[in-house]
């Protein structure tokens, strides 16, 4: 899962660094989530040069994917959440 999240963050940022920050963890450690989802996946999910980060055909239609799939699993939450933090009423 957190290497769905950190995927979504460097695709929508278009920054390892920027993605690291936001999350709150090292650029490595971004970088080895990345690494480990595309040897998952058998698929390059990113082009990247000096300068720049991009998501590749397949990154993109993963991307719209997993962001969606990330969407929904925060509203289950949240909607856990609430019931949760109601109180009963027998």
């Amino acid at each position: 899962m957190r290497a769905l999240h950190a995927f979504r963050r460097v695709v929508e940022l278009k920054s390892f660094t920027d993605a690291a920050r936001d999350l709150v963890m090292t650029g490595g450690a971004v970088s080895k989530l990345i690494a480990g989802l595309e040897e998952e996946l058998g698929a390059r999910l990113l082009t990247r040069t000096t300068r720049r980060v991009s998501a590749t055909e397949s990154g993109l239609a993963y991307y719209k994917v997993a962001a969606a799939v990330l969407d929904e699993l925060g509203a289950a939450s949240e909607l856990v959440r609430s019931q949760t933090l109601r109180p009963r009423v027998d």
